[in-house]
């Protein structure tokens, strides 16, 4: 991990199966890239990439 990156603890939305949510304090305004990574014992099974902009 880089100085800037937060690590983001996944947590199920009560009464769904298929939407989680997370929160993090101290995140700066501008551009910001976010990395969701699923891994499986072996391999990764899911990698999604974004770029987020905050006011």
């Amino acid at each position: 991990m880089r100085h800037l990156d937060h690590e983001v603890a996944l947590a199920p939305v009560p009464g769904s199966s298929d939407h989680f949510e997370g929160r993090v304090a101290g995140v700066s305004t501008g551009k910001w890239g976010l990395a969701i990574e699923g891994d499986g014992a072996s391999e990764r099974l899911f990698l999604s990439q974004n770029t987020l902009y905050f006011e």
